[in-house]
């Protein structure tokens, strides 16, 4: 928490809105993803009743015909209903994913700067006789601002995204089902 804070005091307030930004985007994604896996497995939900429905009840050996014309207009209007809804959240997903991918890569890039910045500067106040008694190489240090860029830039935000989305599926799992969900809990270990 420490090394984070001291990170984020190089950026001003347009940097930390954008992180937060970067932050919301990321758990409106793993909501989302959360929101297709639910609505996906309740399409095939749907399928899967109409698919033993169809087979178990409803043919009529004599006429060789299905009479439930009902059931198929319903059908139908559920998996039209699951799809648009399937789409939506996709679209939202895909805008979304590139929002907190440039936010958090863009506020980043900005911080590495103020970085480089100061890092200069600093280096620039030092007495040119300090470099001759010590061995510290300047190339090394803006390496490793460039690494902290890269940790705290898109990669912060998948991590956050994937964290968020386990938490949410393991929420999700235990109210759909949770004795299922604890035999899996116990048996995923040993896979």
């Amino acid at each position: 928490m420490f090394v984070l804070k001291h990170l984020l005091h190089f950026g001003n307030v347009k940097d930390h809105l954008m992180i937060l930004f970067g932050i919301f985007a990321a758990a409106v994604y793993a909501i989302g993803h959360l929101l297709f896996v639910r609505l996906f497995g309740e399409l095939v939900s749907l399928f899967v009743s109409r698919v033993s429905t169809v087979q178990c009840f409803d043919y009529d050996p004599v006429k060789q015909t299905s009479n439930n014309t009902l059931d198929k207009e319903t059908f139908h209007k559920n998996v039209s209903a699951k799809v648009t809804q399937l789409t939506v959240i996709s679209l939202v997903q895909i805008v979304t994913s590139y929002l907190k991918y440039v936010s958090c890569d863009l506020s980043a890039a900005r911080l590495a700067n103020h970085m480089r910045a100061r890092l200069l500067q600093a280096t620039f106040a030092i007495n040119i006789s300090y470099f001759d008694t010590t061995d510290i190489s300047i190339n090394n240090l803006f390496e490793n601002i460039a690494t902290v860029q890269s940790g705290i830039g898109w990669t912060s935000s998948v991590t956050l995204s994937a964290i968020i989305f386990v938490i949410g599926s393991l929420i999700l799992a235990l109210f759909t089902d949770w004795k299922l969900t604890l035999i899996v809990i116990i048996g995923e270990p040993l896979s």
